[in-house]
């Protein structure tokens, strides 16, 4: 929103599907697209590829700094915090720590149950 009001322009009515693109494109004319996308994680620094189209996000600002979400790249989906075993929720220390765990035991040759490789993230265990 504020990207578009300080190019002059007062954004319409929420679009529910595509949060304002329409908006962006008008503004900014071919490159709307690109823009809106680099609006849609402002505040979040991309941590992960995790295959399938699902991408892994540290939130850097506002009341869920600290944490971590998972966002699929299709669409305009909401970020969806991850979460451990009991439903809490992973801030990067936590995530990051459950992660060296995990390739511990992998590295002493201990199985995981339902683990990917070394490289995946944690919360695929």
């Amino acid at each position: 929103m504020e990207t578009l009001r300080a190019a002059g322009y007062e954004p319409t009515t929420r679009d529910e599907d595509d949060d304002y693109l329409e908006d962006f494109r008008r503004v900014f004319g071919e490159s709307g697209h690109e823009v809106w996308r680099a609006e849609r994680v402002r505040g979040a620094i991309l941590i992960s590829d995790n295959g399938c189209g699902m991408t892994g996000w540290l939130i850097v600002v506002g009341p869920h700094r600290g944490e971590l979400r998972d966002r699929e790249c299709a669409g305009n989906p909401p970020f969806e915090p991850y979460v451990d075993a009991s439903g809490n929720r992973h801030t990067f220390r936590t995530w990051y720590l459950a992660w060296l765990e995990r390739c511990e035991r992998e590295a002493r040759g201990e199985r995981t149950a339902g683990a990917g490789s070394p490289s995946a993230p944690p919360w695929s265990t």
